[in-house]
């Protein structure tokens, strides 16, 4: 009887209805868990990290199979991953007491953007039935040396503490960053032999909890989605053994080495000539983009504060900065281009300004911010309500740089097209909303861009350190825009020290950005920032998120200094 509605399913029904999938899979289907995952073109959806972590792309990224139709003939990894998931399955095996066993594992992007590995199930010999690993099997935790992997935590929906962190509202949680997992999980029978569903799409949430009413057996088995090799989801089974080997059998993997290296010939930079009232304008734009200073709109008259800055703030005043920003380069003469779209029933938009090139057929190179600001977090803290900060440093030295481009650049001609691109929703919960929406259709519509030059808190530093960091994507061509920057900086005599940060750099503060989402797609960027990332992040800016993120903290000189790097960089990478 299974068989044959199991037939009428593949013949007549979706296979991804939900009652079909859990027959299917109930039939033995599934023989590796990539074959659960429910969306084979997570480059259109997009969902935001705090919804669905999104796959690592470990062979053609979308932007080549996408716009150039290439894939790759084996996956790409970096060295730095080998050895992880070698150390990482030595220490399992010793742990589970075995002498050699077959994992099922994949890699991914941690919340630092580094590669991991997610270790799900394990049998003794190919021919034994799999056990799911839990996240108790790992007690290395003191060992420093080895970064844990991800390992799945079981929770139980029937259970009010596990549905309440697998499917409230962020506005719900206690704590400001906590995210639902609902999608990242596994949905399995009690003792995971069966399985229902893998990392499902938002709108597939109501169909889910419906099932999880009928199914009291139904347990989340809390884990990343697996990697894309070109476009398709994989996972590996890998052998291990008591001598340290890890045995892939056929599967091949181009581990890669970062490399990169800057000529000792300079590089012939244009500079361009800036405006005496340089520094003077960028600290109005700023004062004005943090509400500390009333916004007056040149061409409708309009006067506002801007002091409600976050997506997620229904009544937020993010629609009347587009107006503003759209008023101040129509005065220049610029084209505007909107990008409406809404999120949680809440209007939002993008904005792109245009300084035109010559050759208006090549793709265009972007300059970005974000112009929205993130949940105080000293406010929640005392409170629990959740208020924008005012966002001077995080981020409206980025919209200022945006602002000074126009003017600075709209009279010149570059070779491609400039866009000055702001986003919206950088900040959690939003989480890259407007990149997300802007990148999916750019995908869609199979448009290639040049690249991006990215400034995301370009103010904040310690008055004793002078460095401020240059961060690259992974590519061939973001590391090229790096060189240009790097270059740049040393034309430009001043106290403050560039530091190169690549794309795996355990310095980098790429990933925290709207610059990993590009990264991630295969499309190339560089990205400016103050002395901030994982490692300084306690200690270097006090006023990070918080209610005195204010234009009084700002080091100007130095702000002023890391924007005409960054439109330095963006004006020589346009004239190619």
């Amino acid at each position: 009887m299974k068989t044959i509605l199991a037939l009428f399913c593949l013949l007549f029904l979706s296979k991804e209805t939900f009652a079909c999938r859990k027959l299917l899979q109930s039939l033995g289907r599934v023989e590796v868990l990539s074959h659960l995952v429910q969306h084979n073109k997570p480059w259109t959806t997009l969902e935001a990290n705090s919804e669905q972590r999104q796959p690592y792309y470990i062979g053609a990224p979308p932007r080549e199979f996408v716009l150039e139709g290439k894939l790759a003939d084996q996956p790409n990894l970096p060295w730095e991953a080998k050895q992880r998931v070698e150390e990482q399955s030595n220490l399992l095996l010793k742990q589970l007491g075995l002498s050699e066993a077959q994992f099922e594992i994949w890699p991914y992007l941690n919340d630092q953007g580094d590669p991991n590995w997610v270790f799900a199930r394990y049998r003794k010999t190919e021919s034994s039935p799999w056990s799911w690993l839990d996240s108790s099997d790992w007690k290395q935790r003191s060992n420093k040396k080895v970064m844990p992997p991800e390992l799945p935590i079981v929770m139980n929906p029937h259970i009010a503490a596990d549905a309440h962190s697998l499917f409230s509202d962020f506005l719900n949680f206690n704590s400001l960053y906590q995210k639902p997992l609902y999608q990242e999980a596994v949905w399995t029978s009690q003792r995971g032999k069966d399985f229902l569903a893998g990392w499902i799409s938002s709108s597939q949430k109501e169909n889910l909890k419906a099932h999880i009413a009928e199914d009291s057996s139904l347990r989340a088995r809390i884990l990343p989605q697996p990697a894309r090799f070109n476009a398709e989801p994989i996972t590996f089974i890998v052998g291990a053994t008591k001598d340290n080997k890890l045995h892939w059998g056929e599967q091949k993997i181009n581990w890669q080495k970062e490399k990169f290296s800057f000529s000792k010939t300079p590089i012939e930079i244009k500079q361009p000539l800036f405006s005496p009232d340089f520094l003077s304008k960028f600290k109005k734009d700023v004062r004005i983009l943090s509400g500390e200073e009333e916004a007056f709109f040149p061409i409708s008259k309009k006067r506002i504060i801007f002091s409600k800055k976050s997506s997620a703030q229904p009544d937020n005043h993010l629609a009347d900065i587009v107006d503003y920003l759209t008023e101040r380069y129509q005065v220049l003469g610029l084209e505007i281009r909107k990008q409406p779209f809404v999120w949680r029933g809440i209007p939002q938009s993008n904005l792109i300004a245009i300084i035109p090139g010559k050759d208006r057929t090549l793709p265009p190179l972007l300059f970005a911010d974000h112009f929205d600001t993130a949940i105080s977090e000293d406010h929640f803290t005392k409170t629990g309500e959740r208020i924008s900060n005012p966002g001077a440093d995080d981020n409206g030295t980025a919209t200022a740089s945006l602002l000074r481009a126009a003017e600075e650049l709209r009279n010149e001609k570059p070779q491609r097209d400039i866009w000055l691109l702001h986003l919206t929703g950088e900040e959690y919960p939003a989480d890259d909303l407007g990149i997300r929406h802007f990148m999916k259709e750019i995908l869609k519509e199979k448009k290639d861009i040049a690249g991006m030059v990215l400034i995301d808190m370009i103010g904040i530093r310690d008055p004793k350190d002078p460095v401020f960091q240059i961060n690259s994507g992974g590519t061939t061509q973001s590391l090229a825009l790096s060189k240009i920057a790097m270059q740049a900086a040393k034309n430009s005599p001043s106290p403050f020290l560039p530091a190169f940060r690549g794309r795996f750099d355990d310095e980098s503060y790429l990933y925290n950005t709207d610059g990993y989402i590009l990264d991630s797609l295969g499309f190339p960027v560089v990205f400016f920032n103050e002395h901030l990332n994982r490692h300084t992040m306690g200690t270097h800016n006090q006023h990070y998120h918080q209610t005195t993120d204010l234009s009084k903290n700002i080091d100007f000189d130095y702000a002023t200094h890391i924007s005409k790097i960054a439109i330095t960089t963006l004006w020589n990478g346009a004239l190619k």
